[in-house]
């Protein structure tokens, strides 16, 4: 390949998404990335049912990374030379496996005194509530893999020591603002991989698109990244080096978007 091609890796939730939806608005700004060759990869902390469900509506065929980099799912026959996997995807496992994790989560809160309710212990409708989504879309979060949801702590006074417990397991954390989820590995080293399979291919210029803390290891993983505001107009954090866009979850998506395709005149 003569001329460097553009991969863009993207958040989901508060990114591409809008309180767990598609916005229509982002629908033919994808249908050109499509159009133009560039590849469009999930990276985020929604497990593989989920993120499948969003692919689907879109259209989308490329690799994608699931559970903040627990695994990487690559499409059968997408890279040429990875022909030989027979399965619908190939995985690559980056993080430990569901149970492990489930595992030092109950014996370190059962050791230090603490009540844990997580998404193993609730079923579809009560997930539902929870994050306020279908019980559809419930059903799928619901599916881990590489990582577990803690949806309420008593008492909370000891959630930072309990966090501190299971870092020394090698476990990370993600707060949201309501829920916190647990793995064993972040969305960097799994754009770091991926990237390293496009580059087999020829020359590429990475894209990262993100709107939270947990986004910065992807961030900090591409060529070229970019953070999209919060709700409050406010960006979650302020890097050197890191484009930040003025606009909110999809529509600054979009801008990061017709700043891509606007270059070398690819739009």
């Amino acid at each position: 390949m003569g001329k460097k091609r553009y991969c863009i890796f993207t958040d989901l939730d508060g990114t591409l998404l809008e309180s767990s939806a598609v916005p229509k608005k982002v629908i033919p700004f994808i249908n050109l990335l499509k159009e133009k060759g560039i590849p469009i990869i999930f990276c985020s902390v929604r497990t593989f049912e989920e993120q499948m469900y969003f692919r689907e509506q879109l259209g989308i065929n490329d690799p994608f990374i699931v559970e903040n980099g627990g695994a990487i799912y690559i499409p059968r026959n997408y890279f040429p030379f990875d022909c030989n996997h027979s399965e619908e995807y190939k995985i690559i496992e980056l993080g430990k496996k569901y149970e492990e994790i489930k595992r030092i989560i109950l014996t370190t809160s059962k050791k230090i005194g603490m009540d844990i309710k997580s998404f193993g212990e609730m079923d579809a409708k009560e997930i539902a509530r929870a994050m306020k989504v279908s019980v559809e879309l419930a059903r799928k979060a619901k599916k881990r893999k590489y990582s577990e949801v803690i949806v309420s702590w008593k008492p909370e006074e000891k959630m930072p020591l309990f966090l501190e417990k299971i870092a020394k397991e090698k476990l990370n954390w993600v707060y949201g603002g309501r829920f916190y989820t647990i793995s064993s590995n972040n969305k960097g080293s799994a754009v770091t991989f991926l990237t390293s399979l496009y580059k087999k291919m020829g020359d590429v210029i990475t894209i990262g698109i993100g709107n939270s803390e947990n986004d910065l290891s992807l961030l900090n993983s591409v060529d070229i990244p970019f953070l999209v505001q919060q709700p409050s107009k406010k960006w979650a954090f302020c890097k050197e080096g890191i484009n930040m866009i003025d606009a909110i979850a999809s529509e600054g998506w979009i801008e990061v978007v017709k700043k891509i395709l606007s270059k070398e005149g690819l739009q």
